[in-house]
């Protein structure tokens, strides 16, 4: 599949340019094969996951962020005492 892609995307001379295009090629190529695997109701959460990882991979979602989200405020537990 990894070949394939390299093969069917779009070409560039400038490097940066064509890493871009190829990190962006493989991802969709590789989310459309593993969403084909899926149930309708897995795919969400597989779309959810991927998204959240590429946007922490590029920073746009910082850890402290990721922490709040998947356990919620640590002030909201000290309310509850």
């Amino acid at each position: 599949m990894f070949v394939m892609r390299l093969e069917k995307s779009e070409k560039s001379t400038d490097l940066d340019q064509r890493l871009e295009i190829l990190i962006s090629d493989i991802t969709r190529a590789i989310y459309f094969s593993i969403c084909r695997g899926l149930f309708e109701k897995d795919k969400l959460l597989y779309s959810f996951l991927n998204s959240t990882s590429i946007l922490r991979r590029n920073k746009d979602i910082d850890d402290d962020e990721w922490a709040f989200f998947l356990r919620g405020s640590l002030t909201d537990y000290s309310k509850q005492e």
